[in-house]
């Protein structure tokens, strides 16, 4: 019971610094995109591999794939 509240909890924390987001000045959130992105390449280039992502993650990356089209985005960052 106590895992599920915790994991309700971080839900409802993911969702309002998402609609944080949404509300930021466009530069601040380019600027983001950019330092995401070269930090990504780092990554690739060093050959890290990502850590696995937790129930609370999955479930906020799968509501969050319905507003768009995240996969242009991730080709868009590789390229």
């Amino acid at each position: 019971m106590l895992r599920l509240l915790s994991a309700a909890v971080r839900l409802v924390a993911g969702r309002i610094a998402w609609v944080g987001l949404a509300v930021r000045p466009r530069k601040s959130l380019a600027a983001e995109i950019l330092f995401l992105r070269r930090q990504l390449a780092l990554y690739i280039e060093r050959g890290v591999k990502p850590q696995p992502i937790n129930p609370v993650m999955r479930v906020s990356l799968a509501l969050l794939s319905r507003f768009f089209n995240w996969r242009d985005a991730l080709v868009g960052c590789i390229q």
